[in-house]
């Protein structure tokens, strides 16, 4: 479990733990920080895994059977995932951390019932990890 609360399940991408929560804690923050809210939930209802960026079985990019029913236009561009019905979390190490900064902002809007579209994910990617 990461200090944000995440579970991490699977990490086959070489990141460490320690980055991981690095980047969970200050994405944490600055969400709370960037909606002016206080703390009310935390993560540890979210599972994440850190996973290859390929088409192999399993990774990010499989269509075929790990996300077979997920619809999303160009899912080969993707660097990350977050699935809302079953509070999981996806990233590969390609550009973790402003991947896994807008994931977590995903995760979170949905936790407190907010906007959790591309366009706010991307506000805030830009704002703390494209400086």
């Amino acid at each position: 479990k990461l200090d944000c609360g995440l579970v991490l399940v699977e990490n086959r991408d070489e990141v460490s733990v320690q980055a991981l929560n690095d980047v969970c804690t200050f994405s944490f923050s600055k969400f709370l920080e960037h909606n002016n809210l206080k703390k009310k939930a935390d993560l540890e209802t979210f599972s994440l895994s850190v996973i290859p960026r390929n088409y192999n079985y399993r990774n990010l990019l499989d269509k075929k059977y790990r996300f077979y029913e997920v619809s999303i236009d160009n899912w080969w561009s993707i660097y990350g995932y977050t699935s809302f019905t079953n509070r999981h979390i996806f990233i590969s190490s390609n550009d973790f951390k402003a991947t896994f900064g807008h994931e977590i902002y995903h995760a979170l809007s949905y936790l407190y019932g907010i906007d959790v579209g591309e366009e706010a994910a991307y506000e805030f990617e830009k704002k703390y990890f494209r400086k």
